[in-house]
This record gives structure tokens, C-alpha cells and sequence, in this order.
């Protein structure tokens, strides 16, 4: 599979990036049935590379290029509670031998991030940070709870500082990976 650069990045290092993984087109093709039987219109596009969001967090855990890969992109409309089915989608594939990677950052305001640092930006950001990792990890919120909570996410607190509109993608990827872990509950490595 080719790698596909895009070319939003301020970074011109990674255009030279090299990454040529496998694909896995029988993979995709049931990750497809799955999520369309799970009410999520999705397309296959085998043409399309693979981006950054796939070969730079992959380049440093499997610098060969050596495992088969399935890229999925997140849906248009970046709604929480569609990006939760389709974590839940992965775990309904049955596969033991999946890894979800959901890549990004809890935290994206580019404008937030490159302006200079106060006091109040830091305390909007470690209180969105502190809500998502309670709201992720805590034993004491139920499931039920915690996908509301996740669908809700803009209602967090500094949320909206913490990832401007344009930048929800970020969430997205995290609710669909968020779902598909808990089929690791109570397993060790």
C-alpha cells in the first residue's frame, strides 16, 4: 500500500516518510460488512494510501513496515455516538490478533497550542485532560455512564478550549478505540 501524505502539516520532514505496510483487503472487506450491518454507512476506497494518522505511530512500534494494516477513516460528521458503534463493531468482528489504534492527541487547539502558555490555558487544559482520563479509566463509573459521558464530551469541562470544532476528530478516534479495548478487559499482555 502506498503512503499518502497530506499536506496540512507544518512538519516537511514527513513528506518524505516512507511506510509500506501491507494491506489486509479481507480484513477491510469484513471491517466494511460489519460496520453497514451496524447501521454505519461506510466505503471502501482501495486506492487510497495510508496518511500520517496510520505510519507515524505504526514507523515507531513496527519500523519494519512488516504488519498487514486496514485504515479507517473517521466519518464526516464526527458524531461521538457513531464513533462509539464503531469501536463496538470492532469487537463484534471476533478477531483475537486486532490492534485498534486510535491516533492523535486528547488535546487539539493548534491556535491554543502554539500561542504562549498562561496560567488559565493550563488549567483549562489539565481540567479537560483530568475529566477524559476519570471519564476513561475510572472504576467507578459504569458503562452506561461513561459512553453518556463520552457522547457528551463537549459538555466536559474547557472541552471546547481543549479541542476546537475542527479538531473533533481526535475524540472520534478515541471513542471508536475506547470501545473496542474494553474487549481487553481483565486480560493481561
Amino acid at each position: 500500500m502506498n503512503t499518502c501524505r497530506s499536506r496540512n502539516s507544518a512538519n516537511e520532514e514527513s513528506y518524505h516518510i516512507e511506510y509500506p505496510c501491507p494491506g489486509q483487503p479481507e480484513l477491510a472487506e469484513r471491517i466494511h460488512r460489519q460496520l453497514n450491518s451496524a447501521g454505519i454507512q461506510a466505503n471502501l476506497d482501495k486506492k487510497h494510501g495510508f496518511d500520517h494518522g496510520l505510519f507515524v505511530a505504526l514507523k515507531i512500534m513496527f519500523p519494519n513496515a512488516d504488519i498487514p494494516c486496514v485504515q479507517l477513516s473517521l466519518l464526516n460528521n464526527l458524531d461521538p455516538e457513531q464513533h462509539i458503534v464503531i469501536g463496538e463493531s470492532f469487537h463484534d468482528l471476533g478477531c483475537d490478533n486486532l490492534l485498534v489504534i486510535g491516533s492523535g492527541f486528547s488535546f487539539h487547539n493548534m491556535k491554543q497550542f502554539f500561542a504562549p502558555e498562561t496560567i488559565d490555558s493550563t488549567l483549562q487544559n489539565e481540567s479537560f485532560d483530568s475529566w477524559l482520563i476519570e471519564t476513561c479509566s475510572s472504576s467507578n463509573i459504569d458503562e452506561k455512564d461513561r459512553r453518556l459521558r463520552l457522547i457528551n464530551w463537549g459538555k466536559a469541562p474547557a472541552a471546547r478550549v481543549s479541542i476546537d470544532c475542527k479538531a473533533r476528530v481526535n475524540i472520534g478516534e478515541y471513542l471508536a478505540w475506547r470501545q473496542d479495548a474494553r474487549r481487553h478487559q481483565g486480560r493481561r499482555p
